[in-house]
């Protein structure tokens, strides 16, 4: 259920900067770290079902883009990719420190 109080904190916050504008919402463009643990097709779903309440909103596509971990060795200083949820450095085993993926935010709104 994660995704559907997520989904209506989406709306309030569109509804927000919408009023500022005399223009719907077109898309909705939505930047989410994997640490989120956000499901994009749960997370439309509700967005879909709450959007229809809203005619700034009725017409708006919600577009998801998942942000891959990344993190950096305090020791070695590497920087790399994390492929899976193993938070240590892969050469001298020392725990890494978080730079990105645990983001979330709504990136850009295409107006019509």
């Amino acid at each position: 259920m994660h995704e559907m109080s997520l989904a209506q904190s989406i709306i309030e916050i569109l509804l927000e900067e919408l009023e500022k504008e005399d223009q719907v919402a077109d898309k909705v463009f939505l930047k989410a770290g994997k640490l989120q643990q956000i499901v994009p097709e749960s997370l439309m779903f509700y967005y879909d079902i709450f959007k229809v309440e809203h005619a700034k909103l009725k017409q708006s596509t919600l577009i998801i883009e998942i942000e891959e971990i990344e993190g950096k060795c305090p020791n070695c200083q590497k920087e790399f990719v994390m492929k899976e949820l193993f938070f240590l450095c892969p050469d001298c085993q020392v725990a890494i420190e978080i730079t990105k993926g645990s983001e979330l935010y709504i990136d850009k709104i295409e107006l019509f």
